[in-house]
């Protein structure tokens, strides 16, 4: 078998007005194209839908599929068809192609009703026995429908007296979904937001956590699901302020995945002392683009933030384990644990050698004479990381290293202050 490793430079794309980093390669449609194709291999696990649409055969698309679904039959590898028997629609999404629904074949059906057909079909191509009970991967069949979407699935399975509350029993390794997660954090997750309608119509519960305290507020967000986030708190605004297992209210969940989208909209039901730490939030996930930053910072997000972490706080007790592990076995996050007490937005960026954010944060004006509370600055932190010269010395104040620094990164008009 061969390997190949590509090469990702940070080089500037002025046509386009954006920074070729690691973020935006891995944006690039080939490298989508090629998630999609390895995903679809008959050997390996199957791929979530996030990079088919940059596939363009349709056809191509559905015969992979298929060849997919009927290898994992012949398996009698269930669970992992019934994933991605529902996982087609939104892998078709954009497309002009149709799931295919009868890979078992022998169905037959005397019903003329069509919501009756609808569940009838369904509970034949998954194997259902009961419209209440789990499958052997712990998910009821309402959490299946929402992955595949219909509404009319949905609504059906509710007719036929569905639990609308239904969720996992157990953790899904694929989609890193934890353990009590609801049909509606799945379609808010995976923005299937016309079943979210349907959901929410029968009084599900929108403040249903799983065992990360997420709500279906906290998976829109981290979707980057505006659409889903506007539905979930014109009904229960209050859902955007419920804390998750780290601490974080929603608006934290849009930062950890760089949404502009849903931060932009959950701002409004944000406390200002939320958003003043916000950048850190973005920063530790590897979010922080100039985009996000700049829409940060112009929702009142602290650029010279102190990073404090309580110790008895999952992460305080993260950071503790991590900083001591950094005296005798360094890395990124052994090095951000160790360093983090008062660090700001600029020192956390470059521990974490995410360049683009710090660019941005010194275009914006943050402050570089700062120290944390090991009296490093972010000049001494770059040191310390091998940055590259350049950056180095845009870090000890004003000249052609910071200029350069900021053409490389910075084209959406964040300077605020001179070079």
């Amino acid at each position: 078998m061969i390997f190949a490793h590509v090469l990702a430079p940070r080089t500037n794309r002025h046509a386009e007005n954006e920074a070729l980093a690691k973020r935006s390669w891995e944006s690039r449609g080939w490298c989508r194209l090629e998630r999609a194709a390895e995903g679809l291999r008959l050997s390996d696990p199957i791929g979530t839908g996030s990079g088919f649409p940059w596939v363009k055969a349709s056809s191509e698309r559905c015969v992979m599929l298929a060849n997919k679904l009927n290898y994992f039959l012949l398996q009698e590898d269930f669970c992992n068809y019934r994933i991605l028997l529902n996982l087609q629609r939104l892998q078709l999404r954009g497309l002009a192609a149709t799931p295919k629904e009868d890979f078992v074949p022998g169905f037959v059906s005397d019903t003329k009703d069509p919501a009756v057909l609808t569940v009838e079909r369904f509970m034949y191509q998954n194997g259902f026995l009961s419209i209440r009970e789990p499958a052997s991967a712990g998910w009821p069949p309402l959490c299946y429908a929402a992955l595949d979407g219909s509404p009319m699935l949905v609504a059906s399975l509710l007719e036929q007296r569905a639990d609308v509350d239904s969720c996992s029993t157990k953790y899904d390794k694929l989609f890193n979904f934890p353990s009590r997660m609801s049909a509606l954090s799945i379609c808010a997750a995976l923005m299937n937001n016309d079943a979210c309608r349907v959901l929410i119509e029968a009084r599900a519960d929108l403040h249903a956590e799983d065992d990360l305290k997420h709500n279906a507020t906290h998976w829109a967000a981290l979707a980057g699901n505006a659409e889903g986030l506007q539905l979930l708190c014109e009904h229960s605004p209050e859902t955007a302020l419920s804390p998750n297992m780290l601490g974080f209210l929603a608006f934290g969940s849009a930062c950890m995945a760089g949404s502009v989208e849903a931060t932009s909209f959950l701002r409004g039901y944000t406390p200002p002392s939320e958003i003043a730490g916000s950048l850190h939030v973005t920063i530790l996930c590897g979010r922080g683009s100039e985009e996000v930053v700049a829409k940060l910072i112009d929702a009142n997000a602290d650029m010279d933030f102190r990073l404090q972490t309580p110790l008895l706080s999952p992460l305080g007790l993260l950071f503790a384990c991590m900083g001591l592990r950094h005296r005798w076995r360094a890395s990124t996050l052994s090095t951000y644990a160790y360093h983090h007490e008062n660090a700001t937005p600029l020192m956390c960026s470059i521990i974490t050698s995410s360049f683009e954010t710090a660019a941005a944060l010194v275009a914006a004006g943050a402050r570089t004479d700062l120290r944390n509370s090991r009296g490093c600055s972010a000049a001494d932190l770059a040191a310390e990381m091998g940055a590259p010269d350049f950056v180095r010395e845009a870090l000890l104040g004003p000249g052609p290293a910071r200029e350069k620094l900021v053409q490389t990164y910075v084209f959406h008009g964040l300077r605020r202050v001179p070079m």
